[in-house]
């Protein structure tokens, strides 16, 4: 399996040559300031991409899943699927997120590792980590 992953685009998508896979992963800041627009933007993009699979985190720049969660899951296009709190699995690998709590996620990062590690202490093929410190 050929995974292809990426991050902190923040609208800049358009400039970057994403090679072909089987799965691809954006790892969270698709949006600049995380308006329900501009997340609309991006995974319009997303959706075009010719990958059979493919993973949205949500990163500290994509308001709009904290704002609007029902609306912004709602513009996932076909084979898009977003990561939050589950693991998802694609041919025997587990895609899982450790942190994504509260935003900004990264300021309780040590309170909460813990928890959300609980909840996916199975076995792990593919660890994503969107994690500036």
């Amino acid at each position: 399996m050929r995974i292809v992953a990426v991050a902190d685009t923040h609208l800049y998508h358009r400039e970057l040559s994403i090679p072909d896979g089987d799965v691809f992963v954006h790892a969270g800041d698709l949006c600049q300031g995380g308006h329900i627009r501009e997340l609309a933007i991006a995974l319009d993009w997303i959706a075009e991409l010719p990958h059979r699979q493919k993973i949205v985190v949500a990163g500290n720049h994509d308001w709009a899943f904290a704002r609007d969660k029902p609306a912004a899951l709602r513009l996932l296009g076909p084979g898009v699927r977003y990561l939050e709190d589950e693991a998802i699995e694609i041919g025997g690998v587990r895609f899982v997120l450790l942190m994504h709590a509260s935003w900004d996620h990264h300021v309780e990062l040590n309170r909460k590792l813990k928890e959300h590690t609980g909840k996916t202490d199975q076995g792990t093929g593919a660890l994503l980590k969107d994690l500036k410190q």
